[in-house]
């Protein structure tokens, strides 16, 4: 191969080399260009994420005085949550009291129930006995009028008795001045007279006893029938 030949195949590489070159060139032009407008929009980026830093910085510091609050209020409510558990624990002790309170009001419901039964039937008994008691009050009244009645017989009998007495005491005392011989005689009738009539005063005497007896029962029945009517 001749000098010319070679220095021909040299250039014909060269010029392929710097076609290359020349190619290469432009793609790093182009890579240039990408990569500044790539770096135009990554400072944008950088002074955009300085300001959300900024923000954030701001956004921190509000969020640690927010922590110390938060803390400060987590032991508050610790604390709360220590006296709330003593006075769960309290109150578990006073509903177990209640249970059993509930329980023995229940077992003194019955037993109320019961004795109000009770009370009824007794009422009802006591009614009556009422019922029963009018009447015998009834009876009463209409026993005590008839006493009234025979006791005035009685002590128009007894006035005229002790005029009787009298009349014949004033006989006698008469018949005494009138003829002293015979006073052994009188004596006598004066004493069998006088051995009559004693009885009569005893006899109104248990009269008026016997009144007073039933007065008595009489005032007792009426208490007796006020109270049961205040009992029903």
């Amino acid at each position: 191969m001749s000098n010319e030949d070679k220095i021909l195949a040299l250039l014909e590489k060269q010029g392929t080399q710097l076609e290359k070159l020349v190619t290469d060139v432009g793609i790093l032009k182009s890579d240039v260009g990408t990569l500044k407008d790539d770096v135009k929009t990554l400072k944008v980026d950088v002074e955009t994420l300085k300001d959300d830093v900024k923000t954030l910085k701001v956004d921190v510091e509000t969020l640690k005085d927010d922590v110390k609050t938060l803390k400060v209020d987590v032991e508050t409510l610790k604390d709360d949550v220590k006296t709330l558990k003593v006075d769960v624990e309290t109150l578990k002790d006073d509903v177990k009291t209640l249970k059993v309170d509930v329980e023995t009001l229940k077992d003194d419901v019955k037993t109320l129930k019961v004795d109000v039964e009770t009370l009824k039937d007794d009422v009802k008994t006591l009614k009556v006995d009422v019922e029963t008691l009018k009447d015998d009050v009834k009876t009463l009244k209409v026993d005590v009028e008839t006493l009234k009645d025979d006791m005035k017989t009685l002590n128009v009998d007894v006035e005229t008795l002790k005029d009787d007495v009298v009349e014949t005491k004033e006989r006698i005392i008469l018949m005494e001045q009138n003829n002293k011989q015979q006073h052994g005689a009188l004596h006598d009738g004066f004493k069998l007279v006088y051995d009559k009539l004693k009885p009569v005063p005893p006899a109104v005497d248990n009269l008026q006893e016997d009144v007073s007896v039933i007065k008595s029962v009489v005032m007792s029945h009426s208490q007796d029938i006020n109270i049961l009517k205040v009992a029903t």
